[in-house]
């Protein structure tokens, strides 16, 4: 039960953020640009599942679950710290 719930809340997060992305995509580019950088966007994007995918499995088969783990909470720590990093200097500014 948590596992499919664990994969509801994966599926929203990861919608609200290709959503939100898009979005600010869009607003950066000009017009003319648009759908060559909204291609490769989403090029790139397919790309670095795939390979975040077949990595997952690998880390997995070798590692473990918890390795698995301690490596996405890392990335996670990451975005948060850069995250925290942009907000303090807008703060500031």
């Amino acid at each position: 039960m948590h596992f499919y719930g664990s994969l509801i809340v994966l599926g929203l997060g990861w919608n609200f953020g290709f959503i939100g992305a898009t979005t600010m995509l869009d607003a950066a580019v000009t017009e003319d640009e648009k759908a060559a950088v909204q291609g490769a966007n989403d090029t790139i994007i397919a790309l670095v599942s795939t390979v975040c995918a077949f990595a997952a499995g690998l880390v997995v088969s070798s590692l473990g679950w918890a390795a698995l783990a301690l490596m996405s909470a890392c990335l996670v720590l990451a975005a948060l710290a850069v995250l925290a990093v942009d907000r303090f200097a807008l703060a500031r500014a």
